[in-house]
């Protein structure tokens, strides 16, 4: 989190989990705040690679209005994007990837 966490802890968390070292990654929250399909792949990537082979990805989004609409906020950014819409990004980097109650499951195969 480079909004709430020093960029010093930031990278030793990445340390700590990159190459496979988690056994789950849970995305919570943070796709519907970043402006750009790059920048959310790079979430995703970096998820993948913290991830062992098999392990499991939890992802949830705000949906805010649901309308589709992305715009700026009083805290930054709003994609306004139903779980739904999120699914074929997803699939790029987990194509397995699938909705269950409103949760993006994927499995790092």
């Amino acid at each position: 989190d480079p909004f709430n966490r020093t960029k010093a802890h930031n990278a030793n968390v990445v340390d700590a989990v990159s190459g496979g070292n988690a056994n789950t990654a849970t995305i919570n929250n943070v796709l519907n705040v970043i402006d750009g399909e790059a920048n959310q792949l790079k979430v995703l990537k970096q998820a993948k690679d913290a991830v062992k082979k098999d392990g499991e990805v939890f992802i949830s989004v705000y949906q805010g209005k649901g309308d589709g609409v992305g715009k700026a906020t009083s805290k930054g950014f709003q994609q306004n994007k139903k779980t739904k819409d999120y699914l074929e990004l997803v699939k790029k980097v987990f194509p397995d990837a699938k909705i269950e109650k409103n949760i993006i499951r994927a499995t790092n195969n």
